[in-house]
């Protein structure tokens, strides 16, 4: 648990970092050639974030493993294998953009795939973690929320990409057709939410499980109650 909770916040902490390089990368764009170093800079903080965090959301997936295969050894699995899928998927399309080898609209249509398998792992393993009691009430509530989030935001981006969204995603192509400007209209809130709510769900998490883990340190310790000291001779200490 205490692993667990370590993991969700450091991977909060770079999903932070990683938006915050993504501000600051399109502020230099903003301000013309001369910042083309911060632009630069910003821009690989930002692609490099993905390979940072996966690690510790790999490990998070594999604490969650741990404490619910025992009583859903089936459900578990597919936790793990969902999220294996959903954490691994960033990192490989940012390799790939950092190689040239896709474009920027490309990474972001790949990057919002993720959403499917990773809202069925926040789904299926926040519904266990209630079930058994292994976290607060309103930690797997919001979790499970932000998981139904990512399925409608997920939703939204089939739609868009069956739609010809990235291929042409301008303002005129937005407007100019009306599903189209439905489609985005409504999945813009749940994907905004999904991808801006989940890194402080992870830190909200990450203080939870290490909350948790000390509760359970504090419980395990037997309580010995103090011996007591030998009677005195020539004193009555039978009462």
């Amino acid at each position: 648990m205490r692993v667990g909770g370590w993991a969700a916040l450091i991977s909060g902490s770079l999903m932070l970092l990683g938006f915050l390089a993504l501000v600051l990368m399109f502020q230099a764009m903003s301000a013309g050639p001369q910042a083309a170093g911060r632009f630069s800079l910003f821009g690989h903080l930002n692609d490099l974030t993905p390979l940072a965090a996966l690690l510790p959301v790999l490990v998070l997936a594999a604490v969650f493993f741990l404490l619910e295969w025992k009583n859903a050894p089936g459900l578990s699995i597919a936790a793990l294998l969902f999220g294996i899928a959903a954490f691994v998927v960033p990192a490989v399309m940012s390799v790939l953009f950092m190689n040239e080898e896709i474009d920027l609209v490309q990474q972001a249509q790949y990057m919002y795939l993720m959403f499917g398998p990773l809202g069925v792992w926040l789904l299926l393993v926040c519904f266990l973690a209630r079930r058994e009691s292994l976290l607060p009430s309103r930690v797997t509530a919001s979790g499970l929320v932000m998981g139904g989030v990512h399925i409608v935001a997920f939703v939204a981006v089939m739609l868009l990409t069956g739609l010809g969204f990235f291929r042409s995603p301008t303002i005129e192509a937005i407007l100019s057709d009306p599903l189209l400007l439905v489609v985005v209209a409504v999945g813009l809130i749940p994907t905004a939410i999904a991808y801006y709510g989940l890194p402080l769900w992870y830190i909200w998490l990450g203080g939870a499980m290490l909350r948790e883990a000390r509760t359970r340190k504090l419980e395990s310790v037997p309580l010995s109650l103090p011996a007591r000291s030998p009677c005195p001779v020539g004193l009555d200490c039978s009462g």
